[in-house]
């Protein structure tokens, strides 16, 4: 019977894990000049997505701007352009985050890398004390990725807590047994 219940229990984890398996979460930190500074996290489908991660292959998408730890504003949403590759965990250059370009108007907080720089935007417009020359960074941009910390699912805590509730059920009727013989 225990044997039986453990092996319900790994292909159970074996289950939870590969249906969150495909989704692949990563944070991102980027420190600019005079104290302004980005943290955010973005999200894709591992399944779908080629190596090369583009803003179309985006489920998630969140950043938010500080200056001197004071929050400058946050954005949540589709970006213009984003060009990560999945395989060295590097964001290209060229990155578009809720900012203004080719004709079309962005409102809000945003973030922009091109050839030249790199910084914080607001309403469509680079902080220029947030520019950080490019140059500098061999064209590079200079944001750290991390995989993101993913959580186990609440479905999974539940299926652990039964599980210890039908152990400690049935260890106590077993004690029951032997105190009474």
């Amino acid at each position: 019977m225990l044997k039986k219940m453990l092996i319900a229990l790994g292909v159970s984890f074996m289950m939870v894990g590969s249906a969150n398996a495909a989704l692949k979460s990563y944070d991102i930190s980027w420190i600019g000049p005079n104290n302004y500074s980005l943290s955010g996290q973005f999200t894709f489908d591992d399944a779908t997505a080629g190596s090369d991660v583009d803003q179309t292959e985006l489920t998630s998408f969140f950043i938010e701007g500080f200056l001197n730890g004071n929050s400058l504003g946050s954005y949540s949403g589709p970006v213009h352009t984003f060009n990560f590759n999945a395989d060295t965990g590097v964001l290209s250059s060229n990155q578009v985050w809720n900012m203004t370009i080719w004709g079309s108007t962005a409102t809000g907080f945003g973030f922009g890398s091109g050839r030249y720089a790199q910084g914080i935007v607001q309403d469509g417009e680079i902080y220029q004390d947030s520019r950080l020359e490019l140059a500098q960074f061999g064209n590079a941009l200079t944001a750290t990725i991390t995989p993101s910390v993913v959580p186990l699912p609440a479905a999974a805590w539940m299926f652990i807590a039964g599980l210890a509730a039908l152990f400690g059920g049935k260890w106590r009727l077993k004690r029951k047994a032997l105190v009474a013989a």
